[in-house]
């Protein structure tokens, strides 16, 4: 059901996010992180190199997922 997604953790799959880290200036907010190209569990799949993918960016008042997002937009990134 829409809002209410199970954790990697309960689902006992991998975090598939490393080297994550961010920043916040005047100019707005900076996040960087590394994705594996292979998948690592059913959970996830592979990316292909060339390929678009869509990327979900979502901000929120709050810090639990759980809450609606205040914000919320979507771009394109091509690996």
């Amino acid at each position: 059901q829409a809002g209410q997604h199970e954790s990697k953790p309960m689902l006992n799959a991998r975090d598939r996010l490393y080297g994550q880290s961010g920043e916040q200036d005047e100019r707005g907010t900076t996040i960087r992180f590394t994705i594996p190209i292979m998948a690592s569990d059913a959970y996830s799949y592979s990316l292909i190199q060339g390929r678009a993918y869509h990327l979900l960016l979502a901000y929120s008042v709050d810090d639990d997922f759980m809450h609606h997002s205040r914000v919320r937009s979507q771009t394109t990134v091509t690996l």
